[in-house]
């Protein structure tokens, strides 16, 4: 499991002090999840055509797994122990439901699409996000990476007090707000990939892993801060006319198990559960695939990683089949899966 934000935090005390090294600017510029990484995109691009249609991507990484019924994709239809005690709020799109406790995305559903059907087999959190964020060999792509890092634009994203209090409360001056409002800035500074981790730590109170006491987890601690932090930055993008060009992708390592446990807990489920995008041309209000009446199986159109990392590629203007080579020469697609091309305008 990657520790992002502890080395953006690491990077800007290292940019206060104006000690920089690569390893640590290319663990900020890094994506191992999805099989990205910004060394790995600057190749793709070496090959790729011109007119790439986005510019960057913020990833929103979800450590420990939320639980995708009581938030993107709720069955008020099913037996409570399935349900659970959360009901779903209309939206902005008419049709598009979410959990009643993230009302501010509620009134962006016209800026977001919802994958329903995101699945695969690993039911570790490790095996889970083993394509998570990963180090490389120093290649002059990754110089390439470091000299973009090192830049003084990127120097002055780090500085959050640039930013106006008001900019700051929206945010919420809270850990994954206060990223979030980074990652906005490293954007604008021209950075390609961000990855922002809500949660970095093991334990039951550490992160999204609510095996126990569920629903007040979820209503009390996580689901506030998440609701505000991801508001403010859908908003903030728009108005500054970033979001057109900038792909927010949000996701964990899995959902949550569809039958609530002993605890009043959901535990660890990849069958099926819930991605959401916005900006980077994504059809505002989309939702697609479909999971069945309990949230446990993907019924229509079922989405793999290795899909949703064909689109990132492809939204950059990098065919995902593109082939590029290690430092022994082996040659490797830049992704598997095929891009979800309807979810864009």
């Amino acid at each position: 499991m990657s520790h992002a934000l502890e080395h953006l935090r690491h990077a800007r005390g290292m940019l206060d002090r104006r000690m920089l090294d690569r390893r640590s600017l290319l663990r900020v510029g890094g994506l191992g999840c999805l099989g990205l990484s910004l060394p790995r995109l600057l190749r793709a691009e070496a090959a790729r055509p011109a007119g790439a249609r986005i510019r960057s991507c913020i990833l929103l990484y979800y450590y420990g797994g939320p639980s995708h019924l009581d938030t993107w994709d709720l069955k008020p239809a099913a037996p409570a122990e399935i349900r659970g005690e959360f009901r779903p709020i209309a939206t902005r799109v008419p049709g598009f439901q979410v959990g009643e406790h993230l009302p501010r995305c509620a009134r962006l559903t016209d800026k977001l699409a919802v994958i329903r059907s995101f699945h695969h087999p690993m039911r570790n959190h490790n095996s889970a996000a083993v394509e998570s964020l990963c180090g490389r060999t120093m290649t002059p792509h990754h110089a390439r990476a470091f000299d973009l890092l090192h830049s003084q634009e990127v120097r002055r994203a780090f500085d959050l007090a640039r930013e106006s209090e008001p900019a700051r409360q929206r945010y919420g001056r809270h850990t994954l707000g206060q990223s979030l409002l980074l990652a906005r800035r490293l954007v604008e500074a021209g950075v390609r990939f961000v990855n922002v981790n809500d949660k970095i730590t093991n334990g039951q109170l550490a992160n999204w892993d609510s095996h126990e006491n569920n629903f007040p987890r979820l209503k009390d601690d996580l689901l506030p801060p998440a609701d505000q932090a991801y508001s403010a930055l859908i908003e903030d993008l728009d108005a500054r006319g970033l979001l057109e060009s900038t792909l927010v992708v949000t996701l964990a390592e899995f959902g949550r198990t569809p039958r609530i446990n002993g605890s009043r807990g959901r535990d660890h489920w990849p069958d099926c559960f819930s991605v959401v995008l916005a900006g980077g041309g994504v059809r505002g209000g989309a939702i697609h695939g479909a999971s069945d009446r309990f949230a446990a199986y993907p019924e229509v159109d079922p989405v793999s990683p290795g899909d949703l990392a064909a689109t990132l590629f492809w939204r950059f203007g990098i065919d995902p089949h593109t082939e590029i080579r290690d430092l022994t020469a082996r040659p490797y697609r830049v992704a598997e899966g095929q891009p979800l091309r309807r979810l864009f305008a």
